[in-house]
């Protein structure tokens, strides 16, 4: 089992470039006007004339409210042309890179990459807004995305207002990558763009550093954009040991060794963790590692500390009652799945978890109240108990018993 980190790609000039990379963290506080404007300055994000960093909670809850509407409507057009404005996002990415052909292409390639990133989000089944969140850069909106895979992303949208009081989203940051995709692309840039005089003059320090590397990080990419991810560990092995320290390179490694090789994965963890060690990054990978190495307590403190910053959550309920279901810890799993419950109970997946951990921990009455839930609730109608053998106490039990005498009323 692995509780997988999905690392959004953004196709950048025909390519899947994750060039990702600092320190992220949600800073959980209320600021003023004059500090929020303050910070977005710091961060060098443009302010065009006649806008403003949203300041207030009602103008975030406005626009979580909208995009509420809009997952409903899977209306992908309406959220990336009333919700997001993406030539700011350009603005603060590329805005001070030379004009010129090769800017113009890559401004082609990101706005084709959001496009189809919102799309994207908008087909996924579990696509949600879980809650506004008072930041350093203003109040800004968190949403959850869970693919069929089991993998999750926790995305933070960065907010302003225009002339006409619209609110809009000019950036978003995956908290399992932990940077604004506006420094994203302008990292994306560094390493894509061609070093002419009048661009490498724009560029300072580790900049310059990347740049160099640019070979050798085009065919990182490409290899992953063919998954061939046994080639991206090979090139990544390569490197040499200044970059293999850089954060879009050791999530590339990452994402890569996720699907070839558990050992590597562990490995790459390991090293990721241990370069960034306080990045909430790490600490959404480190569910899996701690899970992998069987440390479930450690496993538990990441998942309490993500909670601290993403807030009460469902699925982060569910993963940390797996870790007691899977060491024996049966009370303390039902507790967290009661709680998971309480958080949101229109998801499935945590009664699904509550029978696993009953059955383990021999309570049948559990078992039969949950599945009663799924019909009930979830419109679930059939059910086939001799697919798995973890079923089999309950197919000789009362319980099961009555549990069909249940089903049959409901047919009649």
């Amino acid at each position: 089992m692995s509780f997988r980190i999905s690392i959004p790609l953004f196709a950048i000039v025909g390519l899947l470039l994750n060039v990702l990379p600092l320190h992220s963290q949600i800073v959980i506080e209320k600021s003023s006007r004059a500090q929020i404007e303050a910070n977005w300055k710091a961060a060098g994000w443009k302010v065009p004339s006649g806008w403003a960093p949203v300041v207030n909670d009602s103008d975030a809850q406005a626009w979580a409210d909208q995009l509420t509407k809009v997952i409903a409507a899977k209306d992908s057009k309406t959220f990336a042309s009333d919700l997001f404005d993406n030539d700011q996002l350009l603005a603060d990415s590329v805005g001070g890179i030379p004009e010129g052909k090769y800017k113009d292409g890559f401004t082609k390639g990101v706005n084709s990459a959001m496009r189809n990133n919102f799309s994207t989000m908008l087909a996924s089944p579990d696509f949600s807004v879980r809650q506004t969140r008072n930041t350093k850069y203003g109040p800004a909106v968190l949403t959850r995305l869970l693919n069929e895979d089991g993998s999750v992303a926790y995305v933070l949208w960065r907010l302003m207002k225009n002339g006409t009081g619209d609110v809009k989203a000019v950036d978003m940051l995956s908290l399992g990558v932990g940077e604004w995709t506006s420094q994203v692309l302008t990292r994306a840039a560094v390493v894509s763009m061609p070093k002419e005089a009048s661009f490498l003059q724009k560029l300072t320090g580790k900049q310059i550093e990347i740049s160099k590397g640019q070979q050798q990080f085009l065919k990182l990419i490409q290899a992953q954009q063919s998954q061939n991810f046994k080639s991206v560990l090979s090139l990544y092995a390569k490197l040499p040991a200044n970059l293999k320290k850089e954060k879009f390179l050791q999530l590339i490694r990452l994402n890569a060794a996720m699907q070839a090789d558990e050992r590597e994965y562990v490995s790459a963890i390991r090293d990721f963790r241990k370069t960034h060690p306080n990045d909430l990054a790490s600490l959404l990978h480190s569910i899996d590692f701690y899970f992998l190495k069987e440390d479930f307590q450690s496993m538990r403190s990441s998942i309490d500390s993500i909670v601290e910053q993403v807030g009460p959550d469902s699925h982060l309920y569910n993963l940390k009652a797996i870790g007691y279901s899977s060491e024996g810890k049966h009370a303390e799993a039902a507790k967290v799945l009661k709680l998971a419950i309480k958080t949101e109970p229109k998801r499935e997946d945590s009664y699904w978890t509550l029978i696993e951990n009953s059955l383990s921990a021999g309570d049948l009455d559990t078992v039969n109240v949950a599945l009663k839930k799924l019909v009930t609730g979830f419109g679930f109608e059939e059910f086939d108990f001799s697919a798995n053998e973890i079923y089999k106490p309950f197919l000789d039990s009362p319980q099961h018993k009555d549990f069909v005498e249940f089903l049959k009323k409901r047919t009649k």
